[in-house]
Order: structure tokens, then C-alpha cells, then sequence
């Protein structure tokens, strides 16, 4: 192993928003988010997974959470507006440690993954439940028994490139003491379980994101190893095979890692959350990372997300700060580099958060899984408020910030329409032939670059902003 030393639119609209951002205060900008608003798990336990996703096919987010104390995942359904219901609970037979929501089967519909430890007869699984059309919820959950490590992280992700999503674990096997990773590669409907790949030693805690960052164009893995306080490359080489690890000093003891151009200069950069500060490794201009900078990021970050929450056309840093018990926001800086960070009360402690459009108004609010239930903080900031304002026409799109596909609703009285998706030079990426009426459609953004873009309906002049992630 290596070891590595490290510590738009061109519219009216998109200008006045850049001459907004010109003269809001920093103060004014730092105002992100509103106050948590909670929704109860109906358990008294500690969530282990959080994800957001449409599972019951309404065209509205749905909050995901596993927990460790109870074998099943804890689903609100959206009610739009940002709202959520009760909670229903869905059998796993495992702690559910970790998991993920995405449309695994190409239904239309979310479906959940989740990873754990099934305690009745000692196997560590990763069960899919499929995602159901209306209030039916999620189908009944399918194991798939994954070996001796104890999952603690997972992503989804087509990572042999073959159309097909892939799932990528990040386990800990404490019989050896050792951090791996198993690949479950998927394959015209059929699951092929792999061998591990070990990531470290003694490393304990263990975070996972895939992306690119040996510029290469195919997706790697990134494992967080807390107890070697190290992050470990695996680059992928092509059909699913990987290199051996290369490891990476963030500047502290890792938990959490996302992947993302925070720097805007179009190759990868790698962002972990630390003790009490997050680590930044930008993307080096021949591949691979560059050292470690370090910004303080609140009390106790346990998990991280990218994501553009004031509308600046930059990724911004947010973290989950557990003994803090607040979301942290690190605003990107024009020249480079991060704000310091401005706090929001979680309403509790998040073990975990993830950032998600949850009312459909454009912006990135924060999810937080906390003790016994979820808490919602929806995106307040001004600058970004006034670019992509509220639809009044009832035309939605969702997800947004989108990735890979997104959908638009259109209400009942609706009539025909043709949808065109322009990039910032106002040229044609995407047209979705018509004549569509009301319901939802599907827009696919496979193979479009990160950015923002205007969806354009005609005849009924709607333009709706997206942000593409």
C-alpha cells in the first residue's frame, strides 16, 4: 500500500441572482436553515442509516431511517410542503447499520438497501425492500448474506460501468480486526456477491463514497478507516476489479467521507469529518488528492454532505455534529477555501444527516436521524430563495438537486406540454417528447455535467430552475 502524506444560467434571472450574491452580507447568507422540525420514530433508539427518497412513487421525498435497537427501517411518507406522516415500520430481521434509497429497479420507484447484522442466527445481510405504489409502503424485505465483516457503511453505485447499480459495503470484522469492503455487482436483475477487500486494520468506524477521483473517468471507492485515522483509495480498473488500497491522511480521525468538486475546478475532491473539524483533500491535477486542509466544522461531526444550499453555483460543506447536536454549514468562498461555520440546533442528536429537497422549492434542506426520531430543517436562504422562488403553477421537479434523472409533476389542470432542458447557454440537452399531460414524467440526466439548468415547458411558459449533481 501507499501511503500519501496529507493533513450560470444565462437568463435574466440567473444574473440577478449573481448581483444578489454580490451584495448580500455575509451574515444575511449564513441564514441557511429554520428551525429542526421534529417527526417521532416511535421507538427509543439510536438511528444507525438515513437516506430520502420517493419509496411509494407520489412524486414526494420519503424519510428512511434504520435504527440499532429494533430489525426493521422507519419510513415517514411526504405529504408535500415538507411535511411527513406518521412512521411506519418495515421488518429487516437485522440492526439495520446503514442504508441507502434509490430507484435499484428502474420502477420509477425508490426502493431501500440496507446493511446489518442479524443477530437470531449471527449473519451479517443486505436486504432490499422494494419500493410499492401508493401507501403500500415498501414489499417485504430480500436477504442477501454478505459474510463475516459487520457492515457500517454503504453506497450505491454502478461501479463496473455496465447500466446496472452496484452495491459497495464498508464492513468491520472483529474477529481480525481488519475494515473491508464487499461488492455486490449487479447484472441483467441477478446480485453477485465478491470476496472483501480489506481497507485497513484495527480501524473500527468506517464510512463509504464512491467517485472519481483518479480522473479517470471510472468510479472509485473511498472507506473511512477511524482507527488507522486514515482514508483508503481503492481506484477502480475497470469491470468491477480494483486497485490495491492507497491511503490518505485527512488531518484527524475520520468518520464520515463524501466525494464532490468543492473548488468548482471540475475534478473530485474528498471531504471527511473529523473529531471536531472536517478535512478537505482537493483533487490533484494528474489524479488523486492533494494534502489535507483542515476547517472546524462544530462539535462532533459524524457525518457529511455536499451540496449547493445558498445558491452561489459552489458546494457548500454541511456535517451532522452528534455531541453537538447541530447541523453545521462551512459556505464555499469565491477565491477558494470555506466560511466559518455557522451552527443550526438538529432539535436533538444526529447520529446521521443527509441534505435532500424535501418541498420541492429548489433548495437543499438537511434531514437529521436523531435518538427516537427524525428532525427536518428546511433551507431558508434568501439569495437562493429568490432565484428558484415557490411554484405557484403546481409544476414540481424532484428531485432537485438531481442525480442521474429527475421527475416533473404537472398538475390536473394541466394541458398538453413539450419539456426541453437547457444548460447555461441556453442550448437544448434534453427534450422530452409530447404531448404530456397531467401526472409525472421522467427526465433522464445520465451523462449531463454537474450544473444548473432550466426545465422549459411549452406551451404553458413554466421554466423551472435544476441544479444537476
Amino acid at each position: 500500500m501507499k501511503q500519501f502524506s496529507a493533513s450560470i444560467v444565462a437568463t435574466t434571472s440567473s444574473t440577478a441572482l449573481f448581483l444578489l450574491l454580490c451584495v448580500l452580507s455575509p451574515a444575511v447568507l449564513a441564514q441557511t436553515f429554520g428551525p429542526a422540525i421534529g417527526y417521532s420514530a416511535a421507538i427509543s433508539s439510536g438511528p444507525r442509516g438515513l437516506a430520502v427518497g420517493d419509496v411509494n412513487g407520489d412524486g414526494r421525498p420519503d424519510i428512511v431511517m434504520g435504527n440499532s435497537g429494533f430489525p426493521d427501517v422507519r419510513v415517514w411518507l411526504g405529504q408535500g410542503g415538507g411535511t411527513f406522516g406518521a412512521v411506519s415500520a418495515y421488518p429487516t430481521n437485522i440492526i439495520s447499520a446503514c442504508l441507502a434509497v434509490v430507484d435499484f429497479n428502474g420502477d420509477g420507484r425508490a426502493d431501500v438497501v440496507t446493511a446489518g447484522h442479524n443477530y437470531s442466527n449471527n449473519t451479517n445481510t443486505v436486504s432490499i425492500l422494494r419500493g410499492q405504489a401508493g401507501t403500500a409502503g415498501l414489499m417485504a424485505a430480500v436477504p442477501i448474506t454478505i459474510g463475516a465483516s459487520y457492515p457500517q457503511g454503504i453506497a450505491v453505485a454502478d461501479v463496473d460501468q455496465d447500466g446496472d447499480l452496484d452495491i459497495v459495503t464498508a464492513n468491520y470484522n472483529n474477529v481480525n480486526s481488519t475494515n473491508d469492503v464487499i461488492l455486490i455487482l449487479a447484472h441483467q436483475g441477478s446480485l453477485y456477491p465478491g470476496s472483501p477487500i480489506v481497507t485497513g486494520r484495527n480501524s473500527f468506524e468506517v464510512g463509504v463514497a464512491v467517485g472519481d477521483v483518479s480522473g479517470d473517468g471510472r468510479a472509485d471507492i473511498l472507506v473511512t478507516n477511524s482507527g488507522a485515522r486514515n482514508v483508503a483509495m481503492l481506484q477502480a480498473q475497470g469491470g468491477g476489479s480494483f486497485a490495491a488500497p492507497q491511503l490518505y491522511v485527512p488531518g484527524g480521525t475520520p468518520y464520515d467521507v463524501a466525494v464532490g468538486d468543492v473548488n468548482g475546478d471540475g475534478r473530485n475532491d474528498l471531504v471527511a469529518c473529523l473529531s471536531n473539524a472536517v478535512g478537505v483533500m482537493l483533487g490533484a491535477p494528474g489524479g488523486g488528492l492533494q494534502a489535507a486542509v483542515t476547517y472546524a466544522a462544530g462539535g462532533g461531526p459524524t457525518s457529511v454532505a455536499l451540496g449547493d444550499v445558498n445558491g452561489d453555483g459552489r458546494k457548500d460543506i454541511v456535517t451532522g455534529n452528534e455531541s453537538a447536536g447541530s447541523v453545521g454549514v462551512l459556505l464555499a468562498l469565491a477565491g477558494g477555501g470555506f466560511a466559518p461555520v455557522a451552527t443550526y440546533s438538529a432539535g436533538g442528536t444526529p447520529y446521521k444527516m443527509v441534505l435532500a429537497d424535501v418541498n420541492a422549492d429548489g433548495r437543499p434542506d438537511a434531514i437529521t436521524a436523531n435518538f427516537g426520531s427524525a428532525a427536518v430543517l428546511l433551507n431558508r436562504s434568501p439569495a437562493l430563495a429568490a432565484a428558484v422562488g415557490t411554484p405557484t403553477d403546481g409544476v414540481v421537479c424532484y428531485p432537485n438537486p438531481a442525480h442521474g434523472a429527475f421527475t416533473v409533476l404537472l398538475p390536473a389542470n394541466a394541458g398538453p406540454a413539450r419539456a426541453e432542458l437547457l444548460n447555461t447557454l441556453g442550448q437544448v440537452v434534453r427534450r422530452q417528447e409530447g404531448p404530456l399531460t397531467a401526472g409525472s414524467f421522467r427526465v433522464e440526466t445520465d451523462g449531463l455535467p454537474a450544473g444548473i439548468y432550466t426545465l422549459r415547458l411549452q406551451p404553458l411558459g413554466v421554466a423551472r430552475r435544476l441544479v444537476l449533481e
